[in-house]
């Protein structure tokens, strides 16, 4: 498996704000920042914070999971640092650094009406990551890396179908899942 080579997406404006470095493409950004609006949020990776302050600008909150140590096709550096820096100006945001299997189930009291999964790109973890998801049963779950990776082949065993594909955002109306999913402490 090859490393991402996509290069990083510039800052760019959006409705006056500059929006942080990283791979998410101004059209996801705006697909994700009209997805979010008005809802509870739940954002399983992060990277230097592009997505969530996307999404933070018309969300109720965002609850941003990423451990910040990257996948193998993802060398971060210093992704915290910039992320905690791009993420301060906004109160609606609630932080959290730690992997998705250790932090996911002890928010299982939560409510949140969309999904952003962002995380880890193999099979096994792009199932885990659908898996706590569905887990919550949000409205909508947006998925990035549509067709890169493993990301698809791992969704696809779901027998969700994307309602719309935004680049490589991929958009799936979580109330039609066929599989019911619970999360449990210690998966």
């Amino acid at each position: 498996m090859s490393k991402l080579v996509v290069p990083e997406h510039p800052p760019i404006k959006y409705k006056d704000v500059e929006l942080p470095d990283g791979w998410l493409s101004a059209k996801e950004a705006s697909a994700l920042n009209e997805l979010a609006r008005g809802r509870r949020v739940l954002e399983m990776g992060a990277f230097k914070g592009r997505s969530t302050v996307a999404m933070a600008l018309t969300a109720k909150h965002v609850v941003s999971v990423d451990w910040h140590n990257g996948d193998k096709h993802v060398q971060l550096g210093e992704s915290l640092t910039d992320y905690r820096k791009n993420i301060a100006p906004y109160k609606n945001i609630i932080p959290i650094v730690g992997r998705f299997e250790q932090v996911i189930p002890l928010l299982s009291a939560a409510k949140f009406e969309m999904i952003f999964i962002d995380g880890q790109h193999d099979f096994p973890s792009v199932i885990r990551d659908m898996y706590f998801a569905l887990g919550f049963e949000p409205q909508v779950i947006a998925v990035h890396d549509w067709g890169l990776f493993q990301v698809t082949a791992g969704i696809q065993t779901f027998k969700l179908e994307p309602t719309s594909v935004v680049d490589t955002l991929a958009i799936f109306d979580a109330t039609k899942a066929p599989i019911k999913a619970e999360i449990k402490v210690g998966v």
